[in-house]
């Protein structure tokens, strides 16, 4: 019989690989909201650095994985699919190890991973996932902190930090909880030891990029900015009410299903945190090092579920998921582990486990849409069914990104973005507003204001007259008009600057969208396109 780490070992790449499979069968191209950090990728290529030429919204190292691996490969859309399902294959890997080690159960283990994979996290929400596997993975692993292990800490939420900035926080919270009850009895000095270790573990990634930061403009002007797009994007999607239950006859499941998630989800670490704290005063911890780590996924997971479960709510629970299905896992241990006293206490615990195991499972299929993703697989053709789907799949993913506009807009700009290859170099730039980063990737040119759009948290709106100054250095040569109002009422000095210096072009309409451009006043045609008739600038 395989040993338990041996089971472990191979239960971790079975899921492995099960997540790559239920990545590709399930594929059907990117959201809008991913091509924010392709754009910046983008930029990257065409030669723009962060901070000196463009502003980082607080996720540097997401777009810089990006643009490396389409530097390398190229950028058809395996690639990008490609890190996506890799770092969600890992994340995999890491949650049944975490959660064999906190329930001692690898059926329970196996059980919440699946679910992590079933709630199909949105390929942009990658770093929302590995980097808590991760975490956890490493605050398991043993009875206490040992150097090795604080310096992976250190490493990690660096990393962390850099694919976004609150992931740092968040984690880092995590981390200084573990760091703390792991001293228990409380010694300061132990503490302060141990964190300056983790601290200069993450310092030593954190040197360069903060150089960097300080050589092209100055760390507390890119904090600042960082901070506005934060709070920009917080004010677009926060939940402007808490979800409630409705029991009346005509009431959407959907809604009665988000409201229990939203709950479940808060009351995971709550339930934890009591059992940790009852536990200790009790001095029943079954392993060492066991409250410490629960602790700490405990103090991640409200971190977590405070910034990230938001409007639209259900498609936010997917992005919370790593510490509530690991805290789930330490809960459904407790209930279904060997030595209860009390027999009858623990088959009440038992059932009502299953009962709101069985629940959450119904909620999370009605919020992720599990119907309608099991039958993309196509399995109901059985195995030469997934098969075709598969082969299909991989024949999409070697496009490039046109082949799948995410957004009817771009879908309608598919001709201008065919005369831009005709007509147009690669060094021309574009001006687009609105929530349509798509727009700049699908069109292969780069941005020209400070962002990749001028939308909700895209490009700064305290600091347009940097923008202002970098257009006029460099004007763009066309300007995509969407969410005009929007775009008028916020960034009015770039409006005015629009209005004044560019004339239209064309205007591109489809049922239900309507599309003007504009083009720069100064810019002389050389030739007529003889596809469109519109002026060539090649």
């Amino acid at each position: 019989m395989a040993s338990g780490c041996s089971r472990t070992t191979i239960a971790a790449a079975a899921l492995f690989m099960t997540t790559l499979a239920w990545r590709l069968l399930t594929f059907s191209g990117y959201t809008n909201d991913h091509y924010g950090s392709l754009a910046l990728a983008q930029q990257m290529l065409l030669g723009d650095l962060p901070v000196r030429d463009f502003a980082d919204p607080g996720w540097p190292l997401t777009y810089l994985v990006s643009a490396a691996a389409w530097w390398i490969a190229g950028n058809a859309m395996w690639v990008e699919w490609a890190i996506v399902a890799t770092a969600l294959a890992v994340a995999s890997a890491f949650t049944v190890i975490a959660a064999h080690r906190l329930s001692g159960s690898l059926t329970i283990a196996v059980l919440v991973t699946i679910v992590q994979i079933l709630v199909s996290p949105r390929s942009y929400a990658y770093p929302k996932i590995l980097p808590y596997a991760a975490f956890a993975a490493l605050v398991v692993a043993g009875v206490a902190p040992s150097p090795r292990r604080l310096i992976g800490l250190g490493l990690l939420l660096a990393l962390a930090f850099l694919l976004r900035h609150d992931h740092g926080l968040w984690l880092g919270i995590g981390a200084l909880t573990y760091l703390t009850l792991s001293s228990v009895p409380f010694d300061a000095r132990t503490v302060i030891h141990r964190g300056l270790v983790v601290g200069m573990a993450a310092g030593v990634v954190l040197l360069p990029w903060l150089l960097f930061v300080s050589v092209n403009g100055g760390l507390i002007p890119y904090f600042e900015t960082a901070l506005e797009f934060a709070r920009a994007e917080a004010n677009a999607s926060m939940l402007r009410a808490l979800p409630t239950f409705t029991l009346t006859g005509g009431t959407p499941i959907a809604e009665n299903a988000d409201a229990w998630l939203f709950w479940l989800f808060w009351s995971l670490p709550g339930m934890a945190a009591v059992i940790v704290a009852r536990r200790w005063r009790r001095g029943e911890e079954h392993r060492a090092g066991e409250l410490a780590a629960v602790g700490a996924l405990v103090a991640v997971a409200a971190g977590v579920n405070a910034g990230f479960l938001r409007d639209v709510l259900r498609t936010r629970f997917a992005d919370a998921i790593v510490p509530a299905a690991l805290l789930g896992a330490w809960l459904l241990g407790i209930a279904y582990a060997a030595g209860w006293r009390r027999r009858g206490s623990q088959r009440v615990a038992q059932l009502a486990t299953a009962a709101l195991f069985v629940i959450s499972m119904a909620a999370i299929a009605s919020a992720t849409e599990l119907r309608d993703r099991l039958e993309r697989t196509n399995y109901n053709a059985g195995p030469a069914g997934m098969y075709r789907r598969a082969v299909e799949v991989v024949g999409v993913l070697g496009m490039p990104h046109r082949a799948t506009p995410p957004s009817r807009v771009s879908a309608a700009l598919m001709p201008f973005f065919e005369y831009l290859d005709r007509c147009t170099s690669e060094s021309d730039r574009l001006i687009a507003t609105g929530e349509y980063p798509d727009v700049v990737v699908l069109a292969g040119r780069g941005f020209g204001s400070d962002g990749a759009v001028f939308g909700a948290w895209y490009s700064s709106v305290r600091n347009q007259h940097r923008t202002l100054q970098r257009l006029r250095e460099r004007p763009a040569l066309f300007t995509i008009l969407l969410d005009e109002a929007s775009f008028q009422q916020r960034f009015r000095a770039i409006a005015q600057f629009v209005d004044e210096e560019y004339r239209p072009f064309a205007t591109l309409e489809t049922p239900g969208i309507h599309v003007p451009i504009l083009v720069h006043g100064q810019r002389a045609a050389s030739r007529v396109d003889p596809a469109t008739g519109w002026p060539c600038f090649r």
